[in-house]
């Protein structure tokens, strides 16, 4: 895309959500949970990436995500919700071993 000082490289406006979708899964290793949070171990170095997908999914049972190197904690936005939501994270999991 021309700018004023040259050019810059613009990712097309429709970046395929599958394609990221395959890329996280391929980061994550293990999640694990309890009754009040989800805890999800990725490759070192990925947390960062994946929990900011798990952010902008916009998913009303993640009130947000702390993430480290290599571990993201997932907060429900009630404990209610956190088996619907580890079952979600599961199943998004899963989804890349088909």
């Amino acid at each position: 895309m021309p700018v004023d000082e040259g050019f810059r490289y613009v990712l097309p406006q429709e970046t395929s959500s599958k394609q990221l979708k395959k890329v996280v899964q391929h980061e994550i290793v293990q999640i694990l949970n309890n009754e009040n949070c989800i805890i999800i171990k990725t490759l070192l170095g990925r947390a960062a990436g994946v929990a900011i997908f798990l952010d902008n999914l916009n998913h009303p049972y993640i009130l947000g995500t702390i993430a480290g190197d290599d571990t993201i904690m997932v907060i429900p936005s009630s404990v209610e919700y956190t088996k619907d939501l580890a079952d979600y994270l599961y199943s998004l999991e899963a989804e890349e071993n088909k």
